[in-house]
């Protein structure tokens, strides 16, 4: 049987589908091969989730991956009580990378999607 079908054969110098779905949980566990996008000191951007704010982006560093789904990050902008820059545990779905910058002026076209700086935070 390969792949749960008796009269499919396997493939000569494949894994077999158990194998293949060992690597590649091995691969989405972090585990094995598995290479992450983000590394430590990566320049982010994260979304805001909260009433208020969604829509929102804040500049921040990667400080530490956390597993497989979460990272460590600094927020840029945004202080603790005592002055101190915030770092959170965040999943890696809210991470999006920075914009390059921009060189000559622009001017949107109409129907264009754009972004707005407002509080720290770049709003779609």
């Amino acid at each position: 049987r390969y792949c749960g079908v008796s009269w499919l054969k396997e493939p000569p110098g494949r894994p077999s589908c158990e194998e293949a779905y060992e690597q590649a949980m091995a691969r989405v566990q972090g585990r094995g091969s598995f290479r992450p996008r983000w590394r430590p000191g990566d320049a982010v951007e994260v979304a805001w989730r909260g009433k208020g704010f969604e829509g929102s982006w804040t500049a921040a560093e990667v400080l530490v991956l956390d597993g497989p789904r979460h990272a460590m990050v600094r927020f840029a902008e945004f202080v603790d009580e005592v002055g101190s820059r915030l770092v959170e545990r965040l999943e890696l779905e809210r991470l999006r990378l920075v914009p390059p910058p921009h060189g000559a002026p622009w001017t949107p076209r109409v129907g264009e999607r754009v972004e707005g700086l407002w509080n720290d935070c770049w709003w779609e």
